[in-house]
């Protein structure tokens, strides 16, 4: 059982004011104390802005990614506006978020959450306290409307904002809450909150965040950060941070030694427990070869493990002339692909990417080096309360780029290690709602991420993509395949081999072992020669072939040349069919009823019965499938991928399920093949 007490207990007990005896960084000065002091008691009393069971999720997706497992995309504006809390504004982030998570998604192999700079952005950390306008005044320094307005009559720090804030931040979450996309996929609806995205914001104003900490939680956001400014080991913010158990940032720029860093993450996480922090590094794209690998091995040589975010805007930051701040695409794209680069030479896991953008399109705050210099560079559309931000085109196009850049890395791209089980996730957030239960949450995570579930065969697909490419490729009726062509999607298919992708699928409770150690070239090298000779339609059928390979628990070369083997005669006879239009006919249709002669299963030759005559009658009863299962010694089955996933889902929960997954597992074994071709649920091949 989680220990809130022991945990926050470093040199002395935490509680939510404790940061009031430590030095603060960016303090506030407001001229009435007292005033301060009201806002702060009725905001106490006011309800959670996030509930609780929603920042235990986020912890456990930070689990997932400090493992390698999952990615996250952060973005939102430098400093949101009360002005600017309205409808189209908000779903314009979000839905800028989730386009952005989409693209990572899809482009990485593994699933990417969306997390918003939203719904409480509203203070800023500023160099100065005070600046003097060009009339000469002195005022309070603009430090975001939580604390003071912008213009020069708002300047004085007012509580009250704290109050708006508030109710700002309440209203656009009803926002995004409503605005959620409810047709999204199975897993994306497990691992996104009630919002659609999760919120976060620098925790800059500790009277305000302590008076949403309930329970140890702070309720006014999924995540927090401290910011670079805000880090100092015995200062009032990390004394606040290290008691909370939200998942908590921290943003470090290249003055950071690493032993600093290892100092912070033994005072914000003395358990050491996994993903609980993310260290956000904002280093300058010149500067992260140099630095970042220090930190890294500094951090792991701890045992630490952390989620590595990279904010490629705060360390790329350029003046103009006239004293207009920007930001440089490429700069940014380039410290992304560079930190891409340090960490997978450090192995260690890159866990997602933080950036400053807005939804909107007509807004010009960051430039493209090739299209305008610093000298001739012009803002029409400059309405940032602070730095520049990516509009949502640039937003995009640099999420694109930088997923391209990893897919081509060393022309391997991401191993998708792991799939989240949406089952899992339903289980894990049902055991969240207990808070006194949070090391234990932990505990059964690790053991969760050495059992992964049934829906991590949906993995397959992504170590199939080479062989996807290809026969696109082929697909093009009016266009011509090259012998390099050919060359590269040999070698694309050896690196497959090679590399040796093991996805470890569906194990655990489920009992349903499988893994891809590997796809035989041979069977490619025949859909080469296929497709050479103009068969198109024996290029698909070999595909498919390819595809539905029988998969062991643990391969071995005499099994790996085995599958070479069984898969011959089928081969054999395909290849005898071409000089025969009827034999041609009914060999390369799958669905056209063949002689019983020609095997389509190969332990089935010679047994005069034909796997595509089978009728299919009503499905069995429960009893009949059950004692058919139990008097056959299955090890084995052969199905089609897409019907047996939705045949063990929709009855994962019964006691039939878990008997069929159990008990089967992905290879050939002709009599339960018919069995469950009866059944409805395979398909004949």
């Amino acid at each position: 059982m989680y220990d809130h007490k022991a945990a926050s207990t470093a040199s002395h007990a935490w509680s939510p004011t404790s940061w009031k005896e430590k030095p603060v960084a960016q303090p506030i000065d407001y001229e009435n104390p007292e005033h301060l002091s009201e806002v702060i008691t009725r905001l106490e009393g006011l309800p959670d802005l996030v509930p609780k069971h929603e920042i235990n999720q986020l912890s456990l997706l930070m689990l997932f990614a400090a493992r390698g497992q999952l990615f996250f995309i952060q973005g939102g504006d430098c400093a949101e506006a009360f002005s600017e809390i309205r409808p189209d504004i908000i779903r314009s982030k979000q839905d800028l978020l989730i386009a952005q998570a989409d693209i990572l998604s899809e482009r990485l192999g593994m699933p990417t959450v969306p997390i918003g700079r939203i719904a409480g952005q509203y203070s800023k950390p500023r160099s100065s306290c005070y600046e003097t306008l060009s009339c000469g005044t002195v005022v309070h320094a603009f430090r975001g409307d939580n604390i003071n307005g912008s213009d020069k009559i708002s300047r004085s720090p007012d509580p009250e904002r704290l109050s708006m804030g508030y109710h700002f931040s309440a209203a656009t979450l009803s926002v995004l809450r409503a605005s959620r996309n409810h047709n999204e996929t199975a897993i994306n609806a497990a691992i996104r909150p009630s919002s659609g995205v999760f919120t976060s914001h620098e925790a800059l104003h500790l009277p305000f965040e302590s008076s949403m900490t309930r329970d140890g939680y702070n309720t006014s956001a999924h995540m927090l950060w401290i910011g670079e400014r805000t880090r100092q080991l015995s200062g009032a913010h990390v004394e606040y941070m290290r008691g909370v158990r939200n998942p908590i940032g921290v943003k470090v720029g290249p003055s950071v030694d690493p032993n600093e860093i290892v100092e912070l993450l033994d005072k914000l996480n003395p358990r050491k427990m996994i993903g609980k922090n993310a260290i956000i590094t904002r280093l300058g794209s010149n500067n992260v070869g140099s630095k970042l690998p220090a930190l890294i091995k500094a951090v792991q040589a701890a045992g630490h493990l952390p989620v590595w975010l990279c904010d490629p805007c705060h360390g790329n930051t350029h003046a103009t002339p006239s004293k207009v701040k920007t930001r440089f695409l490429e700069d940014m794209l380039d410290e992304l692909k560079a930190t891409f680069t340090v960490h997978s030479e450090q192995g260690s896991a890159f866990g997602g990417i933080h950036l400053e953008e807005t939804g909107e399109d007509d807004i010009t705050e960051c430039i493209e080096r090739f299209r305008v210099s610093l000298d001739t560079a012009e803002f029409p559309r400059y309405r940032t309360l602070c730095d520049p931000r990516l509009s949502r085109g640039q937003g995009v196009d640099i999420v694109r780029s930088y997923a391209n850049f990893v897919r081509t890395y060393s022309g391997r791209g991401i191993t998708p290690t792991s799939v989240i089980s949406s089952t899992a996730m339903r289980e894990f957030n049902l055991f969240l709602q207990s808070s006194d239960q949070h090391q234990e949450l932990y505990q059964k995570l690790s053991q969760e991420l050495e059992k992964p579930t049934l829906e991590q065969v949906e993995s397959w697909e992504l170590v199939a993509n080479p062989v996807y490419e290809l026969v696109e490729t082929m697909r093009n009726r009016d266009g011509m395949i090259t012998d390099e062509q050919i060359k590269t999607a040999k070698s694309k298919m050896r690196l497959v081999k090679t590399h040796n992708y093991k996805l470890q699928l569906v194990k655990g409770k489920s009992g349903f072992d499988a893994d891809m150690n590997s796809v035989p070239v041979s069977i490619l090298n025949d859909m080469i020669d296929q497709w050479q000779a103009g068969n198109s339609d024996a290029v698909d059928a070999n595909l498919e072939r390819l595809l539905d390979q029988p998969r062991t628990k643990e391969p071995t070369k005499d099994v790996l040349k085995s599958l070479e083997t069984r898969i011959a005669p089928a081969n054999s006879a395909r290849l005898e069919a071409t000089a025969d239009p009827k034999r041609s006919e009914a060999i390369l249709h799958p669905k056209t009823p063949i002689a019983s002669d020609v095997p389509i299963i190969p332990e089935m030759a010679g047994s005069g019965t034909s796997t595509r005559s089978i009728s299919k009658p009503s499905i069995p009863s429960r009893d009949v499938i059950e004692k058919d299962l139990l008097d056959m010694d299955i090890d084995s089955i052969s199905l089609d991928i897409d019907r047996i996933k939705s045949f063990i889902y929709d009855t994962r929960e019964t006691e039939f399920g878990t008997l069929v997954a159990t008990r089967a597992s992905l290879s050939e074994n002709p009599r339960f093949y018919r069995f469950i071709v009866n059944a409805g649920v395979g398909e004949e091949k």
